[in-house]
């Protein structure tokens, strides 16, 4: 198998009404492949600023936190409040751009 091609998008995890909007607003994020489509997005690489790719990349380390055990969340944000705090400013900060 040939592995030297270049990716030009990675695929990331995303909140499902949070990827519906953003597929229909931007061609570039499609539904991911070999993936469950309705919780994963891919985003071209050269589709948007850093910051979007910093804001979106975030949001899908904290929906992957988000599905994982309390106590995971709870020793990285100390609360879980905390934690959906965080989580709902991330949200806010992907959309900022739709």
């Amino acid at each position: 198998m040939d592995l030297s091609g270049e990716w030009n998008f990675y695929s990331l995890k995303c909140d499902p009404e949070l990827s519906m909007i953003l597929r229909s607003k931007y061609p570039a994020i499609k539904p991911a492949y070999h993936l469950n489509k309705k919780h994963w997005s891919s985003v071209e690489f050269n589709f948007a600023d850093v910051n979007f790719h910093k804001a979106i990349l975030y949001h899908a380390y904290l929906q992957t936190l988000k599905c994982m055990p309390k106590k995971y969340s709870v020793s990285l944000f100390g609360t879980y409040p905390i934690f959906m705090s965080e989580y709902d400013e991330a949200l806010a900060s992907v959309l900022q751009f739709h």
